[in-house]
Parts: C-alpha cells; structure tokens; sequence
C-alpha cells in the first residue's frame, strides 16, 4: 500500500510538473551554459567547448528528477565571417516519464556595437516514453486499469524539435533572448496525437566587474524562463577568486515555490573546470528530501592549438 501511495504521489508531481511548463531540464549551472536553451550562443567565444553536467533532484524521493546533458560547439571563420555549430544531448527523467533530445545548433556572429551578435538555431528531435504502474482505487485495494483512454498506456513517440535565439556578447557582459520547441510539436502517447511540447522562452543576462586589485570579480546573472503559464527566474551571484576558484549564490522564483543555491567551483588546469551547485528546498519539502546536487565538467581550448590564457575575461564560458 505504501509504494502504491507513493506512485500515486509521483504520478500526480509528473503531471503537476509538466503542467507548469517543465519539459526542459532545469540547472543551476545555467550561467556556464547558455548553449542549453540558446543556439545563438554555440562558438561565441571562438573556441572548442565541452561541457558535461548531471543534477540529482530531491535526493531521497524515490523517482525524483534526474538530468544530465552533454554539450559541444565550437567557433570558426568562413569567407570572411564568424560562425559556431555544436550539439546537445539532454536526458531528462522523472518518475516514468523519460525524456530524451539531441539537437545540432548553428549561429552567424556579426559585429555589434562594442561585442558581437549572434544569430542561431538548432534542429533535432525529442523522444518521450512512458513506463508507469498505472492504479485506481477499488473495493479491494488498488487495481490496475483496464481500456480507460484517458489513461496513457506504456508507449514511446519520437518528433521532430527545433529552437531559435538571439545572443549578444561583450568583453564584459551577455544578453540571450531564445524560445525552445518552436514548431511544438504534437506527441502520441495515447493513440491519438495531441499538443504536448509547448513553447519556452527564455531570457538570460550577466554582467562582469572587477575590484580594485582584480583579484576578485563579482558576476551577476539571472535566467528567466516562460512558457506562457509559468513563470521562473534565477538571481544569481558569482565571485571569482583570483582566477582560479568561485563561490556563489542563486535565488530561484518559481511561483509560490522558491530555492536557493549555492555554487563553488575552481579551473582544475588551464581550460578545464568542475562545479558543484546544491539546491536547498523550500520549508514545504524538506521534510522528504535532502535537497538537489548537481556537477558540472567543462573544457574550453583554442583551436589553432594555441595554450588557453590562465585568465578568462568574460563570464562567457559556454
């Protein structure tokens, strides 16, 4: 009875959750990576970038969210002109609900004012699955349901997926305007085709200044994210100590349902960093769960097989 409760509870957070427009993954390391929701971004700093990042939501809940994603691009000159391409590969797991995207992104940067603009997209496909232990209530006990269409059988449906955006990059700054699933794509899970993938817009923005002995830089940032009914906002606050290690803090607006964060990190070797961001849930569940840790691992180097420079100037990383 208790793990029947228990998938009756998960059941209803994968609903409650994708009705809040969380179909794409969430991470904390959003200011590292805006290549995650933005293809504009891909090879704004002319360089090869790899990044890879896993977040365990909710430790301790059985069934809680799980995201990892790989990401890679790269920036180029062709005829003249400034260009980046990449690819993206996000899993993404709750309960029985398992999605899965891969996506190639391609962005034009044009000078602009005192930075440069770029101009992208990317073109890929989402696939969804389903595995559930499906229970109503009855007489007995629970039983499984038998021909309700209102239920999803276990079933699988791969689309065709596609996001656009706007990226402009300074010396000392950023500003991103992207939307996800742009065609929203129609998903059969229940023998009939219906609208599923809704549209997520997305603003991301950061700044860099340094202290007197620039030994310290302070990089705000925030991530706003929109569907149409949702609405959440990251704040965040960076501080790089001399080069080489941060520490940080993230405030996380979602409704009547807001996080904190706390970030540390360090560049490992010249080009090669690691991460850790550590969510501390809301006074309403942290009676369930421990909180939700993530980990980051990026590499950036310059193409023409030169050295990366021990400093990076920009809270452009990826």
């Amino acid at each position: 009875m208790k793990k029947t409760t228990l998938t009756l509870l998960l059941t209803g957070l994968v609903f409650s959750f994708q009705a809040r427009g969380q179909q794409d993954p969430q991470f904390s390391h959003n200011m590292f990576v805006p290549a995650v929701v933005n293809p504009a971004s891909v090879g704004s700093n002319g360089k090869l970038n790899v990044a890879a990042l896993h977040r365990q939501q909710w430790v301790g809940f059985e069934g809680a969210p799980a995201s990892t994603a790989f990401l890679a691009n790269a920036g180029f000159r062709l005829l003249g002109l400034s260009h980046g391409a990449g690819i993206a590969l996000l899993d993404d797991r709750l309960g029985f609900d398992h999605n899965f995207s891969g996506r190639a992104a391609y962005a034009l940067h044009l000078p602009f004012l005192k930075g440069k603009l770029g101009i992208g997209a990317d073109f890929g496909f989402m696939s969804k699955s389903l595995n559930a232990s499906w229970f109503i209530p009855d007489a007995d006990g629970f039983v499984q349901p038998g021909g309700d269409p209102s239920i999803p059988a276990n079933n699988t449906d791969l689309v065709f997926d596609m996001g656009v955006g706007l990226y402009y990059s300074a010396r000392k700054g950023y500003l991103g305007i992207s939307t996800t699933h742009l065609n929203e794509a129609d998903l059969d899970l229940t023998g009939q085709s219906l609208p599923y993938l809704r549209r997520h817009y997305f603003v991301t923005a950061g700044y860099e200044w340094l202290n007197s002995a620039s030994t310290l830089r302070f990089q705000p940032s925030t991530f706003i994210k929109y569907d149409g009914a949702a609405f959440q906002a990251d704040l965040n606050m960076n501080v790089t100590i001399n080069d080489r290690f941060w520490v940080g803090a993230s405030y996380r607006l979602m409704d009547d349902f807001n996080t904190a964060v706390a970030l540390v990190g360090m560049e490992l070797s010249n080009g090669l960093r690691l991460g850790y961001a550590y969510d501390v849930l809301s006074a309403k569940t942290q009676a369930y769960s421990a909180g939700s840790h993530e980990i980051m691992l990026q590499y950036s180097m310059n193409l023409r097989g030169e050295q990366p420079p021990p400093k990076y100037r920009s809270v452009r990383f990826l």
